[in-house]
């Protein structure tokens, strides 16, 4: 039996309430524009499009080198720890350029921890070993090979933890309170609330990219949903800074639709799936505070789908040449799914609609390229 897409409308949506919280100012662009390889994230029209009146995708599949638009959340977040922390110790008042020019001498030692499915503790590993720090990262036990390598291969430790994502984020925090490590997490929980928003600050500067790339206005954007991090960073950019009527569209696996869940209850609330879906990075059972805070007015429908969109949404972007993951591939898998609803295809008139979409990782699972392949012959 089909796994059946659920969706619900906000009936709270006001459209342009969201809160400033930073980012009309150019310090968070500038600060990512100093770090070495820094380049915006392609933005392709795609051509023929039989979906929508007109697509585009901004592509993070090889943002950074590491894969995926983490980098910008977790630089911005280690940066403006460095920040409080060499303030408080040395009396300096740190400059994005100050970590690159050798003007700070001697940095704190420090060590970095983090939760994660996979992508977010691959760019705390990275950012962390680029300034010569260290991090821990704690993982389910049931991380995919590839992605746990592969954040080893950036010199951090991983801690293999029996549990779901949201047990990763209780550990994480208890051994970095025993342990004084500083934690970046990108999920805002009580006792943690404002380093995860500088996560989503970070976020921002994929979407002020937009700026000089594109005049394009757009009906929809589509934005992927773990905790709501990049969602709610869509809905500060669209919402705030851009005061646009662009609808943001949150897409999630059915067994980990926290979000869903949410915008149901009126209120931050679990999911009640296995999380379990192979879309892993969304694999997250509760929602960010910070996050909901933010979406909860402004995002203008939530939908949850089953993991067969994925595959569909993943050979479509392969076909184009667009690298993708389980998780990069679920806006695009979002759209189908609505596409194959006439009535939700109708309400919204997606044919006839400007659409963004966020593809925001490359393949970091080669088990999964390998079902892609065979799905293709």
């Amino acid at each position: 039996m089909l796994e059946k897409v659920r969706y619900k409308f906000n009936e709270n949506y006001t459209g342009s309430d969201s809160p400033n919280d930073g980012i009309a100012n150019s310090e968070i662009i500038d600060f990512h524009k100093h770090i070495p390889g820094y380049d915006p994230s392609p933005l392709i029209k795609v051509e023929s499009n039989s979906l929508t009146k007109t697509m585009h995708i901004k592509d993070e599949s090889t943002r950074f080198n590491i894969n995926s638009f983490k980098g910008l959340g977790a630089s911005y977040s280690i940066f403006s720890i460095l920040k409080e922390r060499l303030k408080k110790e040395m009396n300096i008042d740190l400059k994005a350029s100050n970590l690159w020019d050798g003007s700070i001498k001697n940095l704190p030692s420090i060590t970095f921890s983090a939760a994660t499915d996979g992508n977010h503790g691959k760019a705390v590993a990275w950012f962390s070993k680029l300034i010569k720090q260290t991090a821990i990262i704690y993982m389910p036990e049931n991380s995919a090979e590839a992605r746990i390598k592969s954040i080893e291969a950036e010199g951090a430790t991983v801690v293999l933890i029996d549990g779901t994502f949201d047990d990763c984020v209780r550990i994480c925090n208890e051994d970095s309170t025993h342990n004084n490590y500083e934690i970046v997490s990108d999920t805002a929980y009580i006792g943690n609330l404002e380093r995860p928003m500088s996560i989503i600050l970070g976020y921002t500067t994929l979407f002020k990219e937009l700026d000089v790339q594109t005049s394009q206005v757009y009906d929809y954007v589509f934005v992927p949903a773990g905790v709501g991090g990049i969602a709610a960073a869509a809905a500060l950019y669209f919402k705030h800074y851009k005061k646009s009527n662009t609808k943001i569209i949150v897409v999630e696996p059915l067994s980990s639709s926290c979000i869903l869940e949410s915008l149901i209850a009126n209120k931050a609330v679990a999911s009640n799936g296995l999380q379990d879906s192979i879309m892993a990075g969304l694999n997250c059972g509760f929602p960010s505070l910070r996050s909901w805070d933010i979406l909860k007015n402004s995002m203008y429908l939530s939908i949850a789908i089953p993991d067969m969109y994925v595959y569909t949404a993943a050979t479509y972007y392969y076909r184009y040449g667009i690298s993708t993951g389980e998780s990069g591939a679920a806006a695009l898998a979002g759209l189908l799914a609505i596409m194959d609803d006439p009535i939700l295809s109708s309400n919204l008139n997606i044919n006839s609609s400007s659409v963004l979409l966020l593809n925001t990782e490359g393949m970091t699972n080669p088990e999964f390229c390998f079902s892609l392949e065979a799905n293709l012959e």
